[in-house]
């Protein structure tokens, strides 16, 4: 008898004790759930990022093959216009590399370098295009990453607070 007539002052104390109880179980999951998340966001920033610094490689790669193609082209137009200007000379029997031969020849060269140093101007410009959008993607996700995570400590900071108030 005696030992019925105390179990509820026991079971109260035990009660009130134990850790193992549904609102902190909720509160652990809940922060065990914050972390995830935060680390999650986090990773997927970062391959964000590595596929962003992939994107641009490839990127640079395509207009690297581009000039090359335009510097062939450009080889190519001023090559058949100096075979048409080779052929014109043998036509009108005049001697070749003397006098207005030697001037269109020297007009050719000239154009060709000249269509060269546009076609270098253009591929460098848009390599620095490409580099200020990589450096501005990658400032973006640098930002993301950090504000999740410093999003992710301050939600946990408020549910221990909220866990371990008392009203």
């Amino acid at each position: 008898m005696i030992g019925l007539a105390l179990a509820p002052a026991f079971a109260s104390a035990a009660a009130k004790t134990t850790i193992f109880t549904f609102a902190n179980f909720a509160t652990a999951l809940s922060v065990g759930s914050t972390i995830l998340g935060t680390l999650a966001q986090a990773q997927q920033s970062r391959r964000n990022a590595e596929n962003l610094r992939t994107a641009a490689l490839w990127d640079k790669q395509r207009k690297d093959m581009q000039r090359k193609q335009e510097i062939v082209r450009a080889n190519n137009a001023a090559r058949k216009l100096m075979s048409e200007k080779r052929a014109s000379v043998g036509a009108r029997g005049a001697k070749l590399a003397t006098g207005s031969t030697l001037l269109d020849t020297q007009n050719v060269l000239d154009e060709l370098a000249d269509a060269q140093y546009w076609i270098e101007k253009n591929y460098t410009s848009s390599l620095m295009a490409t580099d200020a959008e990589l450096a501005a993607s990658l400032h973006k996700e640098s930002y993301a990453q950090t504000s999740s995570v410093i999003g992710g400590v301050a939600n946990l900071g408020l549910q221990t607070y909220m866990a371990t108030r008392t009203v």
